[in-house]
Formats: structure tokens, sequence, C-alpha cells
């Protein structure tokens, strides 16, 4: 396999995954921990585009499903071939994917979606959460994912561009349904 041309910026995506049990006889009497089994599969959502272009490069991409699990730490780690769930053995424990937000590529609206699934015998809950990101961008999938939505709250955004606000209590509204707070954070409300 070869790299994809410098000039299509990726992002790097971390994560590491555990399951909180109770305290058993060990040393200290905080919960205990050990490593989740599961596959963390990266999904392109092109949202109707067949096929990404980078014409400085006079190439077209096709962005596949990629296959990740966990280690024994139950840190992220890559497949050995790129796309399955097969673990690089000795590779970091981190993934690249392409970035969606970047201007070398012919549309920069599209999203990953991570689904989080258990491996036998664990049984916890399978779900997923969607996020974008520029060339360069550190990922954390404990920044990725947070709760569900809940009517009448505000839900952080995880890599938010705003080009223009009115001023609003603790914030600035940002179009109908956006609020960019002093932390410099997007948050979208829901109704």
């Amino acid at each position: 396999m070869a790299d994809l041309p410098g000039s299509i910026g990726h992002l790097t995506v971390t994560g590491r995954g555990v399951l909180a049990l109770a305290d058993s006889n060990d040393v200290g009497e905080a919960p205990d921990q050990v490593t989740a089994l599961a596959t963390i599969t990266f999904t392109p959502n092109l949202s109707g585009v067949d096929v990404l272009t980078s014409v400085a490069d006079d190439m077209f991409i096709f962005p596949q499903t990629i296959k990740c699990t966990l280690n024994s730490d139950g840190r992220l780690v890559p497949p050995s071939d790129g796309v399955s769930a097969d673990p690089d053995p000795g590779a970091p424990t981190e993934v690249q994917l392409i970035a969606p937000q970047q201007n070398s590529l012919n549309y920069t609206g599209w999203t990953w979606t991570a689904k989080f699934a258990p491996v036998a015998p664990q049984n916890w809950q399978t779900f997923q959460r969607s996020f974008t990101g520029a060339p360069g961008d550190d990922i954390s999938l404990a920044q990725v994912i947070t709760q569900n939505p809940v009517p009448g709250v505000l839900q952080a955004l995880v890599y938010p561009v705003a080009t223009t606000a009115e001023p609003f209590p603790n914030g600035y509204r940002v179009g109908v349904d956006l609020l960019l707070t002093p932390d410099n954070k997007l948050w979208r409300t829901t109704p």
C-alpha cells in the first residue's frame, strides 16, 4: 500500500475503552475497571456525494468503512490491512482518517460515524456518534461520545466553525439553534 498524497489532509483519532465494575477485594475502595472488548467501525457519511475528488492531485477517492479494535489496554488500534478488524500488532494507538473539512477536496460537508460494538463475551449497548474535523486535528473518542440529545438541553458539537454571531446571554446565538459560549464551544439547542 502507498499513502495518499500529502495535499489530502488527515485527522488522528484516539480513544480508550474500559468497563466499570464493582470494587473487588483488590487494594482500594474505588470501582474496578477492565478493558472493553470492542470493534469501532468508522463509516464515511458523504450525504449523496458518490466520490471525493482532489483536482490538484488528479485523483478521485472512495473513502472506505474502516473497522478497528481495542488493544489489551483498551486503546484504539488500526486494522493491519487498513479496513478489517484484524489489529495491526505494534501499531500506534491511533487511527488516521481523511479529514472532511479541507479545501483540497470537492466536498467538505461530510462526516465520519464511529459505531461502537461489544465483542463476546461482553454485551454492553451498541451505539454510534458522528464527527468531523480538519487536517491535523486530534480527535478523542471521549470527546465525540456525548449523551443522546435530551429535549431542551444543549449538546456539544465537536469541531465548530462560526463566522457571524449575535450577542446572547452566556454566549452568542449563531443561526436559529446554535450557541457559541465564552469557552469557544459551539452548542446546538434541541427543541
